[in-house]
Formats: structure tokens, sequence, C-alpha cells
């Protein structure tokens, strides 16, 4: 049985939702902020340098802004969390187990994105980029790199936020198939081209080399790929239930 639920219901919801995201938002902020040191000394690992700044507040506004962009990150299974609270009362029974599944595989994803770019990434960019220096070049002059912090902390922090929502593309691909399941024909012919994005997307993101260039679209190519057999499994899986005439069941 159906049961109409009026808008402004579903709107008080979503601001529900919403208010509980931002709270979670403030408590892992100011966590972050208690660690501010520790998640700074984590970061500044792969560059291994010391730090400037040229402005008086300029430290104090970088570790506002490290202290909110983290919290923002650690929160994101709870914002998935509130996501499925506000989702879940109406769907029927095999639709909460796929959006169970996708909700677990978003958040693991999100983070193996933070995670590669830590590890992988970044010793391939600063390396990349600090092949720019001239230390006492043939006697003449001296390029030497003085990382200002707020600079710093943000291109790591960039860098990270843009791996984890690359990561994204296997749940994105999954919940537009949802929708409109001609989308999983649409990606078949157009796959050549998608390939060309997914390198086009590591370009902009990764350094101007093409081992950062290949480690970031691999893994999207990989996902692409891996999308599209679970789609396939999906698929199976719904004409199963159809032959045995088992219908959806809330």
């Amino acid at each position: 049985m159906n049961i109409h639920i009026p808008i402004i219901t579903h709107i008080n919801e979503i601001r529900l939702r919403f208010l509980y995201y931002i709270f979670s938002i403030i408590i892992t902020s100011f966590a972050s902020y208690y660690y501010k040191e520790e998640i700074f000394y984590i970061l500044s690992i792969p560059l291994g340098k010391n730090f400037i700044y040229t402005d008086l507040i300029e430290a104090f506004i970088t570790y506002i802004k490290l202290s909110i962009l983290v919290g923002i990150y650690f929160s994101y299974p709870f914002f998935l969390y509130q996501l499925w609270c506000f989702l879940v009362p109406g769907l029927y029974l095999y639709e909460k187990k796929i959006l169970r599944i996708i909700c677990i595989t978003s958040t693991c994803l999100f983070f193996i994105g933070g995670l590669i770019g830590y590890y992988i990434l970044f010793p391939i960019a600063f390396n990349f980029f600090l092949g720019f220096q001239k230390i006492g070049y043939e006697k003449l002059f001296t390029i030497e790199l003085q990382a200002k912090i707020q600079e710093y902390l943000l291109f790591n922090t960039k860098l990270i936020f843009s791996l984890g929502i690359c990561f994204q593309l296997p749940v994105l691909i999954i919940f537009l198939y949802q929708i409109n399941p001609n989308i999983y024909k649409w990606l078949i012919n157009k796959r050549r081209f998608l390939y060309i994005f997914s390198f086009i997307i590591a370009a902009i993101l990764s350094p101007p080399d093409i081992l950062s260039q290949f480690v970031l679209a691999t893994p999207l190519i990989f996902f692409f790929e891996t999308s599209l057999f679970l789609i396939k499994i999906i698929q199976k899986y719904k004409k199963y239930m159809e032959v045995i005439g088992i219908e959806p069941t809330a």
C-alpha cells in the first residue's frame, strides 16, 4: 500500500539530516584542530622539508582550514549514513540491500583514493617538482624550494579529495543505472572515449609526467570496467527473480 507523504515532510527531513551532517563536521573539525600538529606532521612527511609563512596570521588560518577540511573528509561516512536514513524508508528490500552495498563501497573507495594519493602520487609529484631545484648550479645560482605552509597543505588536501571523488566512479555508474538502465548500453558504446577521458582527468589532477597520469588513470579504468561487470550481475539477478516469479518486497 502506497502512503502519500506531503512534500514539506521530505523537506523537513532533508533539513534535519543536513543539520546532523553539519554537526558531525563541527565535531570532527574540533577534534582535528586538537591534533593539528600531528596531522600536519603526517601530511608533511612526503615533502620532508621545513615550511615558512609570510603573513602574521597565516599559520593560524592554515590550521583552521586544515581542521575543517579534515573534518569534512572524515565526516563522509556520516554523510552517507544520513543519506541512507533519508532514502531507506521508501525502498524495496532488494533496493535496501543495493543501497547498503553502495554506501559501504563508496566509503571504502573514498578513503582508498586518499591513501593512494598519499602513499603513491605524493612521492611521485614531489620528486617531479623538486627536480627543478638547482642548488649551486654550476656555481652560478641557486633555486631552492621554500614551501609555504598554506599552499602546501591546500595542494595536499586538494589532491586527496580529488582522488577520493574520482574513486566514486563505480558508485556513480551503478546509481545512474538504477535510474536509467539504458545507461549500460551507452557506456559500452562509449567505452573507448571514456578511457581517453580517464587519462584527461588524470592529466588534470596529477603532475605532468606519464607515470603519475598512468597511476591515476589505471584505477579509474579498472573501476569503470568493474562497474560494468557489477551491472551485468545485477541484470542477471533481476532476470532470475523474474523467472522464479518473486516480486520485490518492501
